[in-house]
């Protein structure tokens, strides 16, 4: 069997000293869910592997580590060094590319709405490069990558090549993303960041319906692979996840015969998924559900 390094990354966009609880909900309704779904999502990953380590800033640390307690391997302030980039909430996805930047063994990371309910398959752990799944063309993508070509200063040549070659925006959904494959991760990291610094005087000026990071991290990454010639294995197949309507991912219902959740964006927003998440976390770990709802409660977080 494959070995594979567990990892997570939060990057706050904080300082420690900053009273950002009321802000801090990462697109759900309330914070309380987003302070769930990190706890559900790490501890349910330590169910079956002995080791996950999160990579976040001194806020991270501060809330995950000392504050809920949750049961990370290790804990690095790494994504401090992110500091000058924390006024550009369109970056929200650097965070990651740092984390990725900084692995030195096969890894999988695993972002804080994919809750496990099983290992992950040989496929993935034995895959050069891998992802949660294909999502093809639609119309977001296409709006999001020709406003993207028309407004940005600096595109990088891969992205060009593959889109003046295919005319295809599909690109490789990054809810758990990793690989064998370090060297690549280390080149599409640096180029990713790259296409940051040299937009970094126009990203303020996206509107909030265009979606920097899908380009910077989740199109950049499909069209480095196919540059390459790398194959992406994915962990659904489009007929699992309905070819792109996302299905399948947000069943909660059938645990314990789904095995893999992931609360995409417009899942987050809706209040009855964060309910579901609270439900599986007072079911599950009632310690951390009930630790939770005192720190909120008492203005803690």
């Amino acid at each position: 069997m494959s070995q594979i390094k567990m990892i997570q990354s939060y990057w706050s966009q904080s300082k420690p000293a900053d009273n950002i609880y009321l802000k801090n909900k990462s697109n759900w309704p309330h914070r309380v869910f987003n302070y769930m779904s990190w706890a559900l999502s790490c501890l349910k990953i330590k169910e079956f592997y002995s080791e996950i380590h999160l990579i976040t800033d001194s806020w991270g640390k501060i809330t995950f580590g000392e504050i809920l307690g949750l049961p990370y391997t290790t804990i690095s302030t790494d994504l401090d060094i992110l500091e000058p980039y924390r006024e550009y909430p369109q970056l929200w996805a650097l965070g990651k590319i740092k984390a990725y930047s900084l692995q030195s063994q096969p890894f999988a990371h695993i972002d804080g709405d994919v809750y496990l309910y099983d290992r992950l398959p040989e496929k993935i752990t034995s895959a050069p490069l891998f992802c949660q799944q294909l999502e093809k063309e639609n119309n977001f993508h296409k709006e999001n990558t020709e406003y993207l070509f028309n407004k940005m200063t600096y595109i990088p040549k891969q992205i060009r090549n593959y889109y003046n070659t295919t005319k295809d925006s599909s690109q490789h959904n990054a809810g758990i993303i990793g690989g064998q494959d370090i060297d690549f991760f280390k080149e599409y990291s640096n180029e990713a960041k790259v296409f940051i610094d040299k937009n970094i005087r126009t990203i303020k000026e996206i509107p909030s319906r265009i979606i920097f990071p899908t380009l910077f991290e989740q199109y950049l990454f499909t069209s480095m692979a196919h540059q390459k010639n790398l194959k992406i294995v994915s962990y659904f197949n489009e007929e699992e996840t309905g070819n792109n309507t996302f299905s399948g991912l947000s069943d909660f219902h059938t645990i314990p015969e789904t095995k893999f959740i992931h609360l995409m964006g417009f899942f987050k927003e809706d209040f009855s998924y964060g309910e579901f998440v609270a439900q599986r976390l007072w079911l599950e770990y009632p310690e951390y559900y009930e630790r939770i709802i005192g720190l909120v409660q008492n203005k803690i977080l």
